[in-house]
């Protein structure tokens, strides 16, 4: 199977960079008052941005586009893909076990949840598994309803956005038809239920008792008219990618979370896992989202809430832009290269995963998942090689 990583890079960088920026500008200029940080007493001016070190910056992260490879080969190993497809069963049967125990998005996490949740997303994550599931087969249809039922279930609405980023990234990289009435399709049932994942989120996070009239109080409060409620919607999914936004709050030349070290910090956290690395350090383990909170916006220290700052805001925020700019790039560079001229159908699957990593952390700045690739990789070769000794000669 031939896949196009380099296709895929300069599709969904583009596709992210519009939302970021583009359509976030649109949106902004509609209705200020969407400015995601206007709760904290920050307003937005559209006038004070600056575009030249935007473009700039834009500039640089698609020159990573000569790097990628523009065709790779992945053999699909019928083991391989049981394995894969064992593996996501059993990942997916953790996270309902890790919801009926409570976990849900923007809470706190007791140790068992936290335990599950690092096996699940973390040693070789289920959005992984599910990327190579619709790369090698062609019916998924199980699969991505396993994939949906716990963004649900945990009141993330990004997880259904996420699936469909996922689906579109993958027909881009198989070089299959984009404008298709399944993309449609798929494209337009995310739209259309977005406002129940919004009431959801809600209702797991206020802790009510009576759904049915939460949920119709929610609607009502988004719109008296189905126009007006998707206005709404839009608006609200325009939110999820504040790339703009990040850029119009306050500078704190006093922070540490972007600072050289905590970037180098949260890189090696992603080769190590941030448990052994805060583990090893004694220190808190909390994500870049939160500490850009409590640091730029002085939330609470124990409120477990973050916002996306985003690669570019990251840089732009830094007290050492060139530094942590150039260390970030060298990041995505030095990855990039390694696993092109690695070997092997494994490494060709991880760099295309990679490239579809990249375009997510440039949207959220989650910059721990840009060296996840490298333990994913490692997980994945020793869980294989043991499945193929243990497991698969036992079947025969």
């Amino acid at each position: 199977m031939v896949l196009y990583p380099r296709r895929l890079f300069i599709l969904i960088l583009t596709f992210f960079i519009l939302f970021l920026y583009v359509i976030r500008y649109w949106t902004l200029s509609l209705d200020l008052n969407s400015f995601q940080f206007v709760k904290f007493g920050i307003s937005a001016n559209l006038g004070e941005l600056n575009f030249f070190t935007l473009s700039l910056f834009i500039s640089i992260q698609f020159s990573l586009y000569f790097l990628v490879p523009e065709r790779v080969t992945f053999f699909v190993d019928n083991k391989f893909v049981n394995l894969v497809q064992k593996a996501f069963y059993l990942e997916t049967a953790l996270l309902f076990i890790a919801i009926v125990l409570g976990a849900r998005s923007g809470v706190n996490l007791g140790g068992v949840e936290r335990l599950i949740l690092f096996f699940v997303y973390s040693l070789v994550p289920l959005n992984l598994l599910y990327f190579t599931l619709l790369i090698v087969r062609k019916n998924n249809k199980l699969n991505t309803i396993l994939f949906l039922i716990p963004s649900a279930l945990m009141a993330s609405k990004s997880g259904m956005i996420f699936a469909l980023l996922i689906f579109i990234s993958v027909k881009i990289l198989k070089r299959e038809q984009l404008i298709s009435l399944k993309a449609f399709l798929a494209s337009f049932f995310v739209l259309i239920t977005y406002p129940l994942f919004i009431v959801i989120a809600a209702y797991k996070r206020e802790g009510r008792s009576d759904f049915s009239n939460f949920f119709f109080s929610q609607l009502e409060s988004m719109g008296e008219s189905v126009l007006n409620v998707y206005t709404f919607v839009i608006t609200s999914i325009s939110r999820r990618v504040s790339g703009l936004d990040v850029l119009m709050i306050p500078q704190n030349d006093d922070n540490v979370v972007f600072s050289v070290g905590s970037i180098s910090l949260y890189l090696l956290k992603g080769v190590l896992t941030a448990a052994f690395v805060d583990g090893l350090l004694g220190q808190n383990s909390y994500g870049i989202g939160r500490m850009f909170a409590i640091e730029f916006l002085n939330q609470d220290v124990g409120l477990a809430n973050g916002f996306e700052p985003t690669l570019f805001g990251i840089v732009y925020h830094s007290v050492n832009p060139i530094f942590v700019g150039l260390e970030l790039y060298l990041s995505c560079a030095l990855t990039i290269i390694f696993f092109r001229y690695k070997q092997g159908s494994l490494a060709n699957l991880v760099l295309c995963y990679f490239v579809f990593l990249y375009s997510y952390v440039f949207m959220t700045g989650t910059i721990v998942q840009l060296l996840q690739v490298f333990r994913f990789y490692i997980a994945l070769i020793v869980i294989y090689y043991f499945y193929k000794r243990l497991v698969w000669r036992k079947s025969l």
